[in-house]
């Protein structure tokens, strides 16, 4: 398991917890969330992500292989359409 698998299942458990608080909020009556609330955790759930996306670029990882590996196969399917025109 990656360490971007980790951060993925903490922002769903983070987002479980969210939704199930503002659930008993409104079963026992009391005010639900506010609309600026539900941005901060949105903004906090996207910034673990594009935190992490940009830590892995600045390393040097770059694109996982296996998207390099879809990206080879387009090109060669191209690279065979130019050679038969």
């Amino acid at each position: 398991m990656s360490k971007f698998d980790l951060i993925l299942l903490f922002i769903f458990a983070l987002i479980v917890a969210v939704c199930g608080a503002n659930v008993w909020l409104i079963v026992h009556g009391y005010e639900q969330f506010t609309a600026g609330f539900w941005t901060f955790a949105t903004a906090v759930c996207a910034g673990e992500v594009v935190t992490f996306s940009l830590y892995r670029i600045a390393k040097g990882r770059g694109v996982p292989k296996s998207i390099k590996g879809k990206h080879s196969i387009i090109d060669d399917l191209e690279n065979d359409e130019k050679e038969q025109k």
